[in-house]
């Protein structure tokens, strides 16, 4: 059977989020969060590698900061030695098919938790994760805000999934004042840059304004604002608009 091989990358700042672990001794725990999609039942293994000692909690469909035990599925803490953790957990994937659909039931969501031994500690971690089935990592819903003739404005929502086992492929959706569209690019989880361009959906909106217009986003993730940040390429025609683009997580209770 094959294996897919998966990394996800962590940073740990001043201005990340916290809460008390599991066997924590306060709420000055600094932690990151990641949901990953699975497309096979089987054993999945996960192997960190920080700079410092280093906790993991797995837990299965959403994650609760004021419940961390609520849907913990494993966790990790030392047991590849020198601070870092190794563990093995059986993951079900939920194949199961929907009265109203004929389609089949999103795939099965875990959400990845990490955290510190010790309180206010900072710092990178990457984990790498194995199995039988393809891994696929989202994010939670991401708020974007861009500038037009030096005023920022029109924040607007959408969600992203990336595909590492496809050269970490970025695929989302959403809608801003154009209207709905589909979004494709790449992300490099090694220089933290990601480029993707949006597609406007030409059954809605404004048509014949909207079909000659393609944006491009390219943006570089920064760990102290926690937002990924860089520009936007508005192309109508043969006219080009650059101007700054931000994109932040919406809220953390999305995973509760």
């Amino acid at each position: 059977m094959s294996s897919y091989n998966t990394i996800l990358y962590f940073v740990l700042t001043s201005n990340s989020l916290q809460y008390r672990r599991i066997d924590g001794r306060s709420s000055n725990y600094y932690y990151d969060i990641k949901e990953i999609i699975i497309s096979a039942s089987g054993n999945y293994s996960f192997t960190s590698s920080s700079t410092f000692a280093a906790y993991c909690f797995l837990h299965a469909n959403s994650f609760n900061s004021s419940d961390p035990l609520l849907n913990l599925v494993a966790q990790g803490h030392k047991s590849a030695g020198d601070g870092q953790y190794q563990y093995t957990v059986f993951l079900p994937f939920d194949d199961t098919m929907s009265k109203r659909a004929i389609k089949k039931r999103a795939t099965t969501k875990y959400i990845v938790v990490i955290s510190t031994e010790d309180e206010s500690v900072t710092g990178s971690l990457s984990l790498v994760m194995s199995g039988p089935g393809v891994i696929t990592v989202k994010t939670p819903d991401t708020t974007a805000i861009s500038v037009h003739n030096g005023i920022w404005y029109e924040p607007h929502y959408f969600t992203l999934a990336f595909y590492p086992q496809a050269n970490y492929t970025v695929y989302g959706k959403g809608r801003d004042s154009l209207g709905l569209y589909v979004a494709k690019g790449v992300y490099s989880p090694r220089t933290l840059r990601m480029a993707f361009d949006k597609y406007y959906q030409t059954e809605f909106g404004n048509v014949r304004q909207n079909q000659n217009k393609k944006m491009t986003i390219q943006v570089t993730w920064n760990p102290f604002t926690q937002s990924f940040e860089g520009k936007h390429y508005l192309k109508d025609g043969k006219y080009v608009e650059e101007q700054p683009y931000i994109m932040q997580i919406t809220n953390v209770p999305y995973f509760r």
